[in-house]
C-alpha cells in the first residue's frame, strides 16, 4: 500500500505543477476540459518516467507499485527532486517547440494513450514498466505525426455527441462487466460453494462492487477521453474479444481440465485453428461496421443487450436454486496453536502434496546427502497411497474410512467424520488435535475436537485480490486456447486464496515458513493436555512451480529440516514420533495428462514419499531404508500405537510389514468431475509399471 500512496502522490504532485505552467502558458485559451485533460496528460507522463526509471535499474517486467515495493520513504524523495524539474521544464519546452499545437498533441496523446492501454488492459489484466514506457512512446510518436500530417480537425466528446458515444459505449462495456465481472465467477463459486471459504454475501458484494468501478471508469474513458476515430474502433474490440470470448466458452472450448496445478495442453493444430477462428470473428464484427455502416451499431448493441441479460436471468437462477452453506457460521481451519507442542508427549504429520518417491530419488542424483537431517528415520520406498487425489487422500488419512463408490467427494468427506473416525480416538486419548489443511476436506463435524477450527467473525479478506483472481478466471475460460495458459490458476487458489495469514492455506507454504523461523515452535498444553497431535498439509511438489519440481521439492523438505531442529533445541525431538509423507504421489497417469508426466520425466507409477520416526527412535548407522510392501492403510495404526502405544483395532502398523511380505495392494484413481474410476492392484514393487494391472474400470 505504501507503494502506491508514493507513486500516486509523486504524479499527482509533478502532474499540477505542470499543469498549472502549460495553463499559465496558454492563458485565456483553456477550457475546463482541456485542464484536466491536460492534467490527466502529465499524471501518465510522470508515471512514464517513474517507469523509465524502474526498467532502466532492471525491473521492467514488473508493475511500478512492485518495483517501489521495497523502498522507504526517503527513496520517493529523492525521485521527487528530478520529477518536480521535469514538471517544469517539460510544459515550457513543448510550448517552444510545439507553439499552438501544444493543446492538439497533448490530447492526441492522452488519447492514444488511454485507447491502448484500455484494450491491452481488459485483456491482460496488468501492466509493466516496459509495457507503460512503449505504450507512451508509440502514443508520442503518433500523436506528432497526426498534428504536423493530418489536416483535419480530430472530433473529441461534445455537448452534441455524448449521449450517441454512451448509447454505443454503455452496452459494449456492461456486455463485459457482466460477463467477466458477475456471471462467470458467480457461476464457478456456486458450482463449488461447498468448497469455498469465503462466504457468498462478500464474495459477491466485492464482484458488485468491482463491476461497477469497472462500468463506469471503462464508460467514462471511452466517452470522455477518445478522439471520434478511437472511440468507434476501441469500442468495436472489445465488443468483438467479448463476443468471441462468450462463443469460446459456450462452443469451443471443448473439455476443460479440472485447475489441480497442472496445465492443460492443446495440439498445435488445435491452437491454430482455434486462433484463425478468434481473428475471423473479430475481423467480421469489425470489417462489418465499416461495410454496412447504417445501424450496425444498433444491432451490435442489442446482441450486447440481450446476451447480458440472458446471463443475468441464468445468474438470477443459479442463487436462487442453489442452497450455499451457512453464511453466518464462518469456521475455519486457522493459523491457531498451529506451533504449540506439548512438553511431554507429540505425534506430527506432515503431508506434502503430490510429493512422489521419483522427485526425492531425482534430488539425490544430484545431492547424495540431502536427507542426511533425517537420519533417525525410516525412509520406506515401497509405498502405495490408498487413492489419487486430495479431496479423497486427506479426508481417508485424518479418519481411516474407506470411500464408498457411490459418493462423490463431499459426501465422502462428511461420512468420513460422522461415525468413529481416527483423529476422534486421537482426540479421546486427551490429545490436543489440530489440522493444518484445507476447509474443504475436513467436515465442520469435528469442530468441537480440532484446536484450530474457528469461528472467524471479523475475518480480513483480501478483495482486492479476490477480484482480480475472479476476474482471471473468467478469462481463463473465455480466451483462446493460444492465451487460457497466460491465465492459468488452481483450485488452491480459489478456495483459499482470498484471506489473510490467519487461516491455513495449502496453497503457498511461504506463511508457514515466516511463522515458524519467527515465532518458533512453543512449548504450552502442560497441565491441560496429555499429548499434541498437530498434521501439517503443505503444498510440497504439487503443481505450479514457483521454479521447477526439483527446487520445490526441496524447498518444502528444508521447511521440515528447520521445524526438526526447532524440536532439538525445545528438547522436544526425541520424544517425537514424526510422519512425514505426502497425500499420494504423482497423479498424471490419470487420462489426459501424459503429455505433463512426459516433461517432468516421470514414470507412470505413483508412489508417495514416506519417512517415518518413532518415539525415540535413533539409527547410528544413518537412516534406514525399508522396501516393505506398505501403504497408507497402515498409517492410523501407526500414528495410534504413537499416541497410546496401542494401534486400537486399527489394523497392522508400517512396522509390522516384512519386507518379504508378498501383498497387493489398491490404488484408486477417480475425480468425480473429470477422471474415470480406475482401479488399480499392485503386486509386488510399485516402482515397476508391470507390477500394476487395472481390476475395475468404469464400474
Amino acid at each position: 500500500m505504501q507503494a502506491y500512496i508514493g507513486i500516486f502522490v509523486l504524479c499527482v504532485v509533478s502532474g499540477a505543477i505542470a499543469c498549472a505552467i502549460n495553463v499559465v502558458c496558454n492563458k485565456n485559451k483553456l477550457h475546463i476540459s482541456d485542464i484536466i485533460k491536460t492534467f490527466a496528460f502529465y499524471v501518465i507522463v510522470f508515471y512514464t518516467v517513474l517507469s523509465l526509471f524502474k526498467a532502466l535499474l532492471g525491473y521492467g517486467l514488473v508493475n511500478l507499485a512492485a518495483s517501489f515495493n521495497d523502498v522507504s520513504w526517503k527513496t520517493y524523495l529523492h525521485y521527487s527532486l528530478p520529477l518536480i524539474v521535469i514538471s517544469v521544464v517539460m510544459p515550457l519546452l513543448l510550448k517552444k517547440l510545439l507553439g499552438e499545437k501544444v493543446s492538439d498533441f497533448i490530447n492526441l496523446t492522452l488519447s492514444i494513450n488511454i485507447g491502448i492501454y484500455a484494450v491491452v488492459y481488459l485483456i491482460f489484466g496488468k501492466n509493466n514498466n516496459l509495457l507503460t514506457v512503449c505504450i507512451e512512446a508509440v502514443s508520442v510518436v503518433m500523436a506528432l505525426i497526426i498534428v504536423f500530417c493530418y489536416k483535419k480537425e480530430v472530433q473529441y466528446c461534445t455537448g452534441q455527441n455524448v449521449k450517441s458515444r454512451l448509447a454505443i459505449a454503455v452496452p459494449v462495456v456492461l456486455f463485459w462487466t457482466i460477463m467477466m465481472v458477475l456471471f462467470l465467477p458467480n457461476e464457478l463459486y456456486i458450482s463449488n460453494a461447498n468448497e469455498m471459504i469465503i462466504p457468498y454475501r462478500i464474495f459477491n458484494r466485492t464482484l458488485i462492487l468491482g463491476a461497477m468501478a469497472y462500468f463506469v471508469i471503462y464508460t467514462v474513458v471511452l466517452v470522455y477521453f477518445l478522439s471520434e476515430r478511437q472511440f468507434a474502433l476501441v469500442c468495436e474490440l472489445i465488443f468483438a474479444i467479448t463476443a468471441a470470448g462468450y462463443l469460446q466458452r459456450t462452443i469451443l472450448n471443448g473439455k476443460i481440465n479440472v485447475m489441480d496445478g497442472s496445465r492443460q495442453t492443446w495440439s498445435a493444430l488445435t491452437v491454430v485453428v482455434n486462433a484463425v477462428i478468434w481473428l475471423a470473428i473479430i475481423s467480421v464484427l469489425i470489417a462489418l461496421k465499416y461495410i454496412i455502416k447504417r445501424n450496425v451499431d444498433k444491432v451490435y448493441s442489442m446482441i450486447c443487450i440481450y446476451l447480458s441479460v440472458i446471463q443475468l436471468v441464468t445468474l438470477g437462477y443459479m442463487v436462487f436454486t442453489t442452497k450455499m452453506p451457512d453464511s453466518d457460521a464462518e469456521l475455519m481451519l486457522t493459523t491457531d496453536k498451529r506451533f504449540e507442542l506439548n512438553p511431554d508427549h507429540n505425534v506430527i504429520v506432515f503431508i506434502l502434496d503430490w510429493y512422489d518417491v521419483q522427485i526425492m530419488d531425482k534430488i539425490l542424483e544430484d545431492d547424495a546427502d540431502f536427507l542426511e537431517p533425517l537420519n533417525d528415520f525410516t525412509w520406506y520406498k515401497n509405498v502405495t497411497s490408498s487413492y489419487a487425489f486430495t479431496m479423497m487422500s486427506i479426508p481417508y488419512l485424518l479418519s481411516d474410512v474407506e470411500w464408498p463408490y457411490e459418493m462423490n467427494e463431499k459426501e465422502y468427506r462428511d461420512y468420513a467424520f460422522q461415525g468413529e473416525a481416527l483423529i476422534k480416538d486421537i482426540a479421546a486419548k486427551n490429545y490436543d488435535v489440530g489440522i493444518y489443511t484445507n476447509k474443504s476436506l475436513v467436515s465442520e463435524s469435528v469442530a468441537d475436537i480440532v484446536t484450530n477450527y474457528s469461528d472467524l467473525k471479523t475475518h480480513g479478506w483480501d478483495y482486492y485480490g479476490m477480484f482480480n483472481q475472479m476476474v482471471k478466471c473468467s478469462k481463463y475460460d473465455t480466451y483462446p486456447f493460444a492465451l487460457k495458459n497466460e491465465f492459468w490458476y488452481t483450485s488452491g487458489q480459489i478456495s483459499s486464496g482470498f484471506h489473510d495469514t490467519s487461516v491455513h492455506s495449502i496453497a503457498n507454504d511461504q506463511p508457514f515458513y515466516e511463522e515458524l523461523i519467527g515465532d518458533g515452535i512453543q512449548v504450552r498444553n502442560i497441565d491441560k493436555y496429555d499429548g499434541t497431535f498437530r498434521f501439517y498439509h503443505l503444498l510440497g511438489a504439487h503443481p505450479p512451480y514457483e521454479t521447477d519440481m526439483l527446487s520445490q521439492g526441496k524447498w518444502c523438505i528444508s521447511i521440515i529440516y528447520e521445524f526438526i531442529e526447532q524440536l532439538k533445541a525445545e528438547g522436544l525431538y526425541d520424544e517425537a514420533a514424526i510422519i512425514i509423507t505426502a497425500d499420494h504421489g504423482q497423479n498424471y497417469i490419470a487420462p489426459g495428462y501424459e503429455d505433463q508426466l512426459l516433461e517432468l520425466g516421470l514414470d507412470y507409477t505413483s508412489s508417495p514419499i514416506l519417512f517415518v520416526k518413532n518415539s525415540y527412535q535413533t539409527n547410528e548407522d544413518g537412516m534406514n531404508i525399508s522396501m516393505a510392501p506398505v501403504s497408507h492403510a497402515q498409517l492410523a495404526a501407526t500414528i495410534m500405537q504413537a499416541v497410546c502405544g496401542d494401534s486400537l483395532g486399527y489394523g497392522e502398523t508400517i512396522k509390522d510389514i516384512e519386507e518379504d511380505r508378498q501383498c497387493k495392494r489398491e490404488f484408486i484413481m477417480w475425480r468425480s468431475s473429470d477422471v474415470p474410476y480406475i482401479k488399480y492392484e499392485i503386486d509386488g514393487y510399485v516402482g515397476d509399471w508391470n507390477n500394476w494391472s487395472v481390476v475395475t474400470e468404469n464400474e
